[in-house]
């Protein structure tokens, strides 16, 4: 019966964060393998384990055995979910971070008005309206040289 209700508690925490993303932050520690996450999979883990050995194992063997599969869950799931959490994403892409880029206008840009580019800025290709200082007519190549608002950057021909 023990192992019964382990386990029903540890699968209510999964599903309580996965549907309240974060509400088991206040068990995290400043560990890389203990957290909210953790403790309800090592619940989750020792319950079921419990379950599913035969009698024949013993009290004894059944804790040990349901304990490891606690401890082997539990720590991976706390370890994934650390590596998940501290992974690095990429910069937002603006109009600041494609100065310098290259790209090609598609929308003709008559000198002092507006038309529009096409650059590529960490693999997504992006349109921004463009000024320059020159007529550049559709498919010329350019450089961005300025940014002017999220979505409006200067350019010039490349020669």
């Amino acid at each position: 019966m023990l192992f019964l209700v382990l386990a029903g508690v540890g699968l209510t925490l999964l599903l309580v964060t996965v549907v309240f993303d974060g509400v088991l932050d206040v068990f995290d520690l400043d560990t890389p393998f203990l957290s909210g996450t953790a403790l309800a999979a090592f619940l989750s883990a020792f319950g079921l384990t419990g379950l599913l050995l035969p009698d024949a194992w013993g009290t004894a063997g059944t804790l040990a055995a349901a304990a490891v599969a606690g401890l082997v869950v539990g720590g991976g799931a706390g370890l994934g979910m650390r590596a998940m959490q501290s992974s690095k994403t990429d910069a937002n892409v603006s109009a600041w971070t494609v100065i310098g880029t290259t790209g090609t206008v598609v929308s003709p840009i008559k000198a002092g008005s507006y038309g529009e580019v096409a650059v590529t800025v960490a693999g997504h290709r992006m349109k921004y309206n463009a000024l320059a200082d020159t007529d550049l007519p559709l498919g010329s190549s350019i450089a961005v040289v300025q940014s002017l608002s999220p979505s409006a950057v200067k350019v010039a021909p490349l020669v």
